[in-house]
């Protein structure tokens, strides 16, 4: 499976939208473990979320990211 990646957004500011390898059910949670947020889709906008480490969880695979 291909890695998650940051897609850069057009325009003046960076957007921080991920892509996964599909369209699929998913959860992100924060470091400690604690829910964030959890949608349907292949693009799932981070720009909301503060800086530090973060889960997805999709397809019963969980990869971790980093929002600087």
């Amino acid at each position: 499976m291909p890695p998650l990646k940051m897609l850069p957004k057009k325009g003046e500011a960076p957007k921080k939208i991920f892509e996964l390898p599909s369209s699929t059910n998913y959860s992100v949670y924060d470091s400690t473990g604690k829910f964030i947020s959890k949608g349907n889709g292949q693009f799932i906008d981070c720009s909301k979320l503060n800086k530090g480490t973060y889960f997805i969880q999709f397809n019963g695979t969980s990869k971790k990211f980093v929002i600087e």
